[in-house]
């Protein structure tokens, strides 16, 4: 207990470092949006104040930042449910028909690699993002198959087959690549030739026996943590595979696990049905503090001087402090502000008819387009937050 205490208190005082961007406070307010012709699921990622996001309408789209103004659009055959990866001139995302790598600058079509994606059930949102790791692009897909390339010319390097499909982000540590799958497995691969290190199986459940690994691994204290259908968060030994601690979350799923702006043991853990932020300590998973939020996040935390943005599905951004987790500020969009009643009461809980509103997956879907949900991680600026939401809308914040 006493080493416990300790790591606790080291991670309080690690949360009061500070990140180099100033907080958004008062809260910022709408300087654009740019609307597409289908939802956002995919992440905005901002370089060289251009925005890059993904629509499921199939188009990849390039907007300035300070004007809002598109620069041009990529079209594919496939909804693009991946964050782009930027690497110099080069831009590489995952769309329904395959990986793609196109000009940065001018949306130009360089090379492409064929796979077949698809969905595993509505509520399977993302595709797998890809990544550039010491100099190779890695990419999952719903083949089952993690793939290495060589980002020059889109040459296949390996690939290594699971059992199920990988949408899962990637996470590396010490040589090697950690992904999770369909199957219900943590994979450890070795990045140099694409062999299996060790896997580890979830636990299971009784409504997802397979233990899905839906969302993305995150590495550190030589730990991979990650989250699984079986309601489970897991801290696993990135040498060994075996693992150091579980926490239950019942009746819903851990969707992500953030860093800390500084290196330490701290982690920010967000939630779908459990509707709470954690803020913990990852060594021994103790919790220092937890906030109940009115809706799920599906993306990672960004960072503040001593604040925390997440987007909610329930079409919320909440800036929230670091060190307390107290909600400090929540935007609310012009779609939420006009169907909040449908669905919710005036204190964002569920109304008490919604089991007879939402019957399906599909009407949860509805509702989150109808509410102008965040399914995603936002991007931030000295003086911008840029979020893409289910209304099909991008929206960029500028500081007040």
């Amino acid at each position: 207990m006493k080493r416990t205490s300790i790591a606790v208190l080291f991670s309080l005082l690690a949360l009061s470092a500070l990140s180099q961007i100033p907080d958004f406070n008062p809260m910022p307010s709408v300087a654009w949006k740019f609307k597409a012709s289908a939802s956002f699921v995919s992440s905005p990622v901002i370089d060289n104040d251009i925005v890059y996001a993904g629509s499921t309408d199939s188009n990849m789209y390039a907007v300035n930042i300070n004007t809002g103004k598109i620069i041009w659009k990529f079209k594919t055959k496939g909804q693009v449910r991946s964050t782009v990866c930027i690497n110099g001139n080069d831009l590489f995302f995952l769309s329904g028909d395959g990986l793609y790598s196109i000009n940065k600058a001018n949306g130009k079509l360089q090379k492409s690699y064929k796979t077949k994606e698809s969905q595993y059930d509505v509520y399977d949102y993302h595709q797998s993002s890809p990544v550039i790791y010491n100099g190779k692009l890695y990419i999952g897909s719903s083949d089952s198959c993690i793939y290495a390339f060589n980002p020059a010319n889109l040459e296949l390097l390996w690939k290594y087959k699971t059992n199920g499909m990988v949408h899962t982000a990637f996470a590396f540590g010490k040589g090697k690549l950690f992904a999770g799958s369909f199957d219900g497995n943590l994979y450890a691969i070795n990045i140099d030739n694409g062999q299996l290190v060790w896997k580890f199986k979830s636990l299971g459940h009784d409504y997802f026996a397979k233990g899905e690994f839906q969302f993305p691994p995150t590495y550190a204290n030589d730990r991979v943590y990650i989250g699984g259908r079986d309601y489970n968060l897991y801290a696993i030994d990135a040498e060994k595979g075996t693992v150091h601690w579980t926490r239950a979350y019942p009746g819903g799923w851990v969707t992500d696990i953030s860093l800390s702006p500084r290196t330490d043991s701290v982690l920010l853990v967000t939630t779908s049905d459990p509707l709470v932020l954690v803020c913990m300590d990852g060594i021994y998973g103790v919790d220092i503090w937890e906030t109940k939020l009115k809706s799920e996040v599906f993306g990672k935390c960004v960072y503040s001087q001593s604040k925390i943005y997440v987007g909610t599905a329930l079409g919320k951004l909440d800036c929230i402090d670091r060190k307390t987790g107290k909600i400090e500020w929540a935007f609310a969009n012009e779609s939420y502000t006009a169907n909040q009643s449908q669905y919710l009461k005036a204190d964002d809980s569920m109304r008490d008819d919604i089991d007879k509103i939402l019957k399906t997956g599909d009407d949860y879907i509805i509702m989150s387009e109808k509410l102008g949900g965040i399914f995603n991680t936002v991007a931030i600026t000295n003086d911008y937050i840029v979020f893409t939401s289910m209304n099909s809308f991008i929206y960029c914040l500028k500081r007040t």
